[in-house]
């Protein structure tokens, strides 16, 4: 089909004004400038000119389409100086693409396949005009047609680029499996699509996944198949099943090796969960056994950090005794940094501490403030207050005075906590961390006392992880307390930790204490909202309700009011649960 004789005889382009071809003088503006400038028939004029020495100017020929065709709705005008630019340069893609959009925006859907069967017959072996006219039927909502152009490109041409396409519209259509089989096909001619096939197909609901996995390893898997299997798995949260599969298909060559390892290490570590570490881990030890020298070194660390993640200590602690010995001081320090982390997670704090006396003056300084205060939690928890103490004893910094604020109050000395714990501030540490110590020092401000041993080695065992052990204690503890010096306070603390572990029978009793033990002090209002948002959770709505109407009636300058009102509006089916 000529477009030009069939589609142009009913047009009316007027070119007069196009000047000929002269040279610029450096001061005149660019037509690029002039349309930046909002001047688009100065632009259309300028790329003219251009063309009129260049037919086959890419860049002029794209300006064309921007001001014609997007700014000035004139697409139709574009063509002939496509027509001119195809006949200098027959097997230009570009232009070939830049005539597909021009034909289709202005000439309509009848003028397609012409423009597509001179495209073909200029580049016979191209899978672009298969891909450009089946994604445009497809976008025009043509599935079946768009699956035939495909259809009729692979009877002519066998690329890997037709299978993805195919693939891609039929996930369009819903047919997972189908897409599946092509996204085989095409990493089977070209592995490079392995990446993209796997993102595609990662986005697939679970209930074809099985399948998705049997069609793309099939009967006889090939290298790229399993490959291919081996990411979906990873991006699907099941890294150990991937990494089986990886490791049994790696290439020999070390550098596709090294790049398939690197990015499934990756994958795995986005997982955040215990088995996408240990995944890591393997990958990246498998990683360093490809590499030589320093390198190889600095990813045994990394696979050693990995492990750490995972719980897997031994393995490790093995990687890092391998790398130490091959490194650079620098990246033996690191790696020693590491050990020592993976000392001190493991319980073995003397040989930690001994490695980090040796090392402290050649390690980095973050990584020293960071292994001390670990190394001085891991001590207080065991709990040897002393060793944690004298780990702190030249550390000057606010992070290091929280903590004492903790030894302090483990020890049951709570002036000496409530000093450090001010003089820390909010701000230091984490958001998490300065919230719990910024809650723990409003519970010991209600305190009169200056020692409470009993309250200092209940909250040890909290933070030791034994809760259960905990609860009396600090029910013993609340009943020694004034009424308006503590005890609601200490009650609702116990409270909440039951809260958190979802025991809200236990926590509604502990709250009941709290509200009971002063009903007009400050932790009045809390309690009982505590124990209203508890009977929720239960289900117990029609208890929680005259709980909340009190509270509301009652505390009406409370600025928990507000909170108490959302609660009774949710329960009274006013507002969804959020």
């Amino acid at each position: 089909m000529n477009v030009a004789r069939d589609l142009m005889a009913v047009l009316v382009v007027t070119l007069s004004w196009v000047p000929l071809a002269t040279a610029q003088t450096p001061t005149q503006p660019t037509p690029r400038q002039h349309e930046r400038a909002g001047r688009y028939e100065e632009a259309v004029r300028g790329f003219a000119v251009v063309l009129a020495e260049e037919p086959a100017n890419l860049t002029a020929l794209l300006g064309l389409e921007r001001v014609l065709g997007n700014r000035l709705d004139r697409s139709a005008e574009v063509w002939p100086y496509l027509e001119r630019a195809i006949n200098a340069a027959p097997q230009h893609e570009q232009i070939r693409e830049i005539a597909f959009r021009i034909a289709s925006t202005a000439f309509g859907p009848d003028s397609i396949p012409g423009v597509v069967e001179r495209w073909t017959a200029a580049l016979p072996l191209s899978a672009t005009p298969y891909r450009q006219y089946a994604f445009w039927l497809a976008d025009a909502g043509d599935l079946e047609r768009a699956l035939a152009v495909l259809d009729e490109g692979d009877d002519r041409i066998t690329d890997a680029r037709l299978s993805q396409y195919r693939a891609q519209i039929l996930i369009r259509a819903g047919d997972w499996l189908a897409a599946a089989s092509h996204w085989r096909r095409a990493v089977d001619l070209d592995p490079a699509f392995a990446q993209t096939a796997g993102a595609s197909l990662s986005r697939s609901p679970p209930v074809h996944r099985e399948a998705i996995l049997q069609t793309v390893l099939g009967v006889r898997p090939s290298t790229a198949g399993r490959l291919l299997s081996a990411d979906l798995l990873v991006r699907w949260g099941r890294p150990e099943e991937g990494w089986a599969l990886l490791d049994a298909s790696l290439p020999p060559n070390d550098d596709q090796a090294a790049a398939i390892l690197r990015r499934f290490a990756d994958r795995a570590g986005q997982l955040r969960t215990l088995a996408g570490a240990r995944a890591r881990g393997f990958a990246l030890e498998r990683l360093a056994e490809r590499q030589v020298g320093g390198e190889a070194a600095r990813t045994r660390v990394e696979a050693a950090r990995a492990f750490a993640d995972a719980g897997d200590l031994p393995a490790a602690q093995r990687l890092l005794n391998r790398s130490r010995s091959r490194t650079t001081e620098a990246d033996e320090a690191v790696a020693t940094a590491t050990l020592i982390r993976v000392l001190t997670d493991a319980g073995q704090l003397e040989d930690a501490e001994e490695r980090f006396l040796e090392w402290e003056t050649r390690l980095r300084g973050d990584d020293v403030d960071e292994l001390r205060h670990r190394m001085a939690w891991a001590w207080i928890l065991r709990p040897e207050m002393e060793r944690a103490e004298r780990i702190l004893a030249n550390d000057s910094s606010v992070t290091a005075m929280a903590i004492g604020g903790w030894i302090a109050l483990y020890r049951g000395e709570l002036a000496a906590a409530k000093e450090n714990f001010g003089a820390a501030g909010p701000s230091t540490q984490s958001r998490e961390e300065a919230t719990r110590r910024a809650s723990m020092l409003v519970l010991l401000q209600r305190i009169q006392a200056q020692q409470a041993p009993d309250l200092g080695a209940a909250l040890l065992l909290v933070a030791q992880g034994d809760t259960t052990a905990a609860i009396p204690r600090l029910e013993s503890v609340a009943q020694t307390l004034p009424a308006q010096a503590g005890r609601p306070e200490v009650f609702a603390h116990a409270g909440q930790l039951l809260h958190r572990q979802r025991d809200y029978e236990g926590a509604i009793r502990l709250f009941d204490l709290a509200f009971a033990s002063d009903t007009t002090g400050p932790n009045a209002p809390a309690a009982e909202l505590a124990v209203a948002v508890a009977l929720a959770e239960l289900g117990r709505g029609d208890e929680a309700v005259p709980r909340l109407e009190h509270l509301i009636l009652t505390y009406q300058e409370s600025a928990l009011v507000p909170q108490a009102r959302r609660l009774l509006d949710r329960i009274n089916g006013m507002i969804p649960k959020s």
